[in-house]
């Protein structure tokens, strides 16, 4: 039912009905009012008109005429009293002189035929009556648009002004539904429909203040967060893909070696006990290369679902890196390589979980060993800031090229160039160490070029 009246314009229909009708009872309104203004017109003839402009004029002249005493009022006409007998009393008009006699019989009533003698002017006469007895005419000349019907006009003004203002009133009303109120809720429908039919391209374009511009933003928000969820939820798919592909190859791989050395003492390829205990020092190494694999891929499930605990505390920076560092140059030693500290250790209170930070920094080296060669040395120095400090570790081994640079922090980055090489790992290590620094309100970046080396740098914050 909702669905017909929407594509049927049913709002928008009922909408323009209701303007319709206050339009035809305005135009009837208006038809309505010039018939009776047509009608009073005919009702009252032009004497009736010339009697009701001159009644004032005819009352002064009377009051004048008593007195004996004539005098010209600002808004006067041109007029002219007459005795029975004829004789002009007082006359303004040009046509009569004062104590000449005139014919009665031609200036009594309304004068047609001086309406056509003199264009312009309407002579129109009255007889001066003085307490029950008529002593005389007043004959008074007008201006012609006298009998024209704007008095008539002027009654029925108002109305229509008012008309017209319900018009323009009715129109601004059904510009502005039409407009403000069916249009977004028209888009809101299609791009509800189209969310239904699992596209979420469709914008809602009505961006103004008000209830349903506020609708439209609350609407246009939540397709914007189910676009992020389906984003995420296909990205969470991509990654379960990805995950276990990584993790049957990289699981395979130490398993396969672990099976064959295990196979090989149970054959009894090996019978020595120098054999014997090579092979079980590797099957040793394999384990411990699966033990580590599985814990940066519960890590790495960890940092996807945001769970990785974080526990800072306070403490000085030199303190902290002094400790760190000392400990793993004994690390780095024993596979044959340098790890020199350059510069100064700076002072400064940093607010950190160190076991979290021991992560990135052991798995930064422990890159950096895999990656150079026996002999080589690893460098770190420190970019003392005034609100971080910059760890940074160099190492001068194979390099990354330009290309792969930007996907270093990626998971499983090493299965693109590595993962059918003998070095062992997940790929998982710098990926975990981004998100512990970004957890810490730091950053991480790499520079590196082919057989030049990598340096890795992250930031740790200032308290």
């Amino acid at each position: 039912m909702g669905d017909s009246r929407v594509r049927d314009n049913y709002l928008s229909k009922k909408i323009s009905i209701f303007t319709g009708l206050i339009c035809l009872l305005i135009l009837l309104s208006v038809i309505y009012s010039l018939l009776i203004l047509k009608e009073d017109i005919k009702k009252e003839d032009k004497s009736n008109l010339l009697r009701i402009e001159t009644s004032n004029q005819r009352a002064l002249i009377k009051e004048m005429f008593k007195e004996d005493n004539y005098y010209m009022e600002s808004d006067f006409y041109d007029y002219g009293v007459i005795n029975l007998k004829g004789e002009v009393i007082f006359s303004s008009i040009s046509d009569f002189n004062k104590e000449e006699k005139i014919n009665l019989e031609n200036e009594i009533g309304y004068d047609n035929a001086f309406d056509n003698r003199k264009n312009g002017l309407i002579r129109y006469s009255t007889p001066l009556v003085n307490n029950g007895f008529q002593e005389g005419i007043i004959i008074i000349d007008l201006p012609q648009n006298v009998l024209n019907s704007g008095n008539k006009n002027e009654k029925f003004l108002p109305l229509w002004i008012l008309l017209f203002l319900i018009g323009v009133l009715a129109f601004m009303i059904n510009r502005f539904v039409k407009i403000d109120i069916i249009k977004p809720i028209k888009e809101l429908h299609k791009s509800a429909k189209t969310i239904l039919n699992g596209s979420y391209k469709c914008k809602v374009n009505y961006d103004y203040h008000g209830e349903v511009g506020e609708f439209c933003h609350d609407f246009e928000a939540m397709r914007g967060e189910i676009i992020n969820s389906k984003e995420k939820e296909e990205k969470l798919k991509r990654n379960e893909k990805e995950l276990l592909a990584c993790i049957s190859h990289d699981l395979k791989t130490p398993l396969s070696s672990i099976s064959g050395y295990v196979e090989g003492i149970r054959d009894r390829i090996v019978k020595d006990e120098e054999g014997i205990k090579r092979y079980s020092n590797i099957i040793l190494k394999k384990s411990k290369e699966l033990s580590k694999l599985i814990d940066d891929i519960l890590e790495q499930s960890k940092t996807e679902l945001n769970e990785m605990s974080i526990e800072r505390k306070e403490i000085y920076s030199d303190d902290y890196l002094m400790e760190v560092l000392g400990d793993l140059s004994i690390d780095v030693a024993t596979h044959n390589m340098r790890l020199t500290v350059k510069g100064e250790i700076p002072r400064a209170l940093i607010f950190i979980d160190t076991i979290r930070i021991n992560q990135v920094i052991n798995n930064i080296i422990a890159n950096s060993i895999k990656y150079s060669r026996a002999g080589e040395s690893i460098e770190i120095w420190l970019d003392d800031d005034i609100d971080k400090i910059t760890v940074n570790i160099k190492d001068f081994g194979s390099g990354i090229s330009i290309g792969d640079i930007p996907f270093v922090f990626n998971k499983f980055y090493r299965g693109e160039k590595y993962r059918n090489t003998n070095i062992s790992g997940s790929g998982l290590g710098l990926s975990i160490s981004k998100y512990i620094v970004e957890s810490h309100g730091g950053n991480i970046k790499c520079s590196s070029a082919l057989e030049s080396g990598t340096t890795i740098s992250f930031t740790i914050p200032k308290m």
